[in-house]
């Protein structure tokens, strides 16, 4: 199928039709499909902390990518301390009309003793499950952002499946209190959080994702390539956010190339992995380019084990595998509309994630 059956929303008409305007509002990060067998949606939070530990917290309307089960409202969250193993605990129930709530007017989200409510400038987010309890405030440092409308469209047929994407709080500064194993810890760090939504399996439509996000010296940095599944024809799709506290500096229509480089087979998942991604961006006012360097994993998860049992049939011929990795980022920005360019260099560490639904032979180029 012809790349050109995939398309992002960056025109006027596509915002219309989703009823979005340009600046992104409270209740986009409501909740934005049915409650029903037929969609997905998740609202995923992440926290760095100040010692080195790493908090994930992900509240959803059934199990990540299902879209053949009825609903059953889950919680995920997992404390991975500076040494040892990470702890992942799980609440899910399937009783949702009297034991979850998801608001459409803004996040408020209740899922058992869970919640999380916000509006895109603060969160509080409390968990509470057998092995974790936390308690997290998330203030948000930059403007919510999304880019173009924030929808991915596949046209297949008559049909026109949707994969979206909201970057709600691209960095915020996170406080708190986790308590593990009977121990209570105050808690300090910068954190992130997004909703995804879609009213099609993703392992249907993408083969895989590189995604990242970093901050070097005033700038914060969000970006990634999308390929789609070979019966999207393998397109290639790459977005780059850059912004500081005071604006945001890229453009949906700017020129977006990706690099890739130093391919390897991890040792573990059999996937195609590229030691090295380059980002590069230019427009009438500046160009960059954003070296991404793989140094270690921090999180390989095979995705057929994680989701839920019942999930299982309708993955058979797939093979998804989750990858994190942390690295170094590099920064070369030249500000142009000088009298002599304007040129800077920065380095920053970098989290990054792999998410590989193709099986192993597919790779795309």
């Amino acid at each position: 199928m012809s790349p050109s059956k995939v398309f992002i929303g960056i025109e006027p008409v596509h915002f219309a039709q989703e009823g979005l305007g340009v600046e992104p509002a409270v209740w986009e990060d409501g909740r934005r499909v049915p409650l029903d067998r037929r969609h997905f949606e998740w609202w995923y939070t992440d926290a760095e902390l100040d010692d080195g530990s790493v908090i994930v917290v992900v509240f959803g309307i059934k199990p990540f990518f299902d879209t053949h089960f009825p609903v059953a409202p889950l919680v995920a969250v997992e404390y991975r301390p500076p040494e040892g193993k990470s702890i992942q605990a799980v609440y899910q129930t399937r009783n949702y009309r009297k034991k979850a709530h998801f608001a459409s007017d803004k996040c408020d989200i209740r899922i058992g003793e869970s919640s999380m409510t916000g509006d895109l400038k603060h969160y509080s987010i409390t968990v509470k499950t057998k092995k974790i309890s936390l308690q997290l405030e998330l203030e948000n440092l930059l403007k919510p952002w999304r880019f173009g409308n924030g929808y991915m469209y596949f046209k297949e047929k008559d049909a026109l499946k949707k994969f979206a994407w909201f970057p709600a709080v691209p960095l915020a500064k996170v406080t708190g209190t986790i308590t593990v194993k009977g121990t209570k810890h105050e808690i300090t760090g910068k954190g992130y959080h997004d909703h995804n939504w879609g009213n099609a399996d993703p392992s249907n439509l993408f083969h895989h994702w590189y995604w990242c996000r970093g901050h070097v010296g005033k700038y914060s940095v969000i970006a990634g390539e999308l390929v789609t599944h070979k019966r999207f024809g393998y397109s290639r799709h790459p977005y780059i956010l850059m912004m500081t506290k005071e604006e945001i500096i890229t453009r949906e229509t700017a020129k977006i190339t990706v690099e890739r480089s130093l391919p390897v087979r991890h040792p573990r998942t059999r996937k195609l992995v590229n030691n090295q991604l380059k980002f590069g961006y230019s427009d009438e006012q500046r160009t960059f380019d954003l070296l991404i360097e793989r140094q270690k994993d921090l999180v390989v998860r095979n995705l057929m084990l994680f989701n839920s049992p019942h999930l299982f049939f309708h993955q058979i011929g797939k093979n998804p595998w989750y990858h994190r990795f942390y690295g170094k980022m590099t920064l070369n920005l030249e500000e142009l509309g000088h009298a002599k360019p304007q040129k800077e260099q920065l380095e920053s560490s970098v989290i990054y994630e792999l998410m590989y639904f193709g099986r192993n032979y597919q790779i795309a180029p």
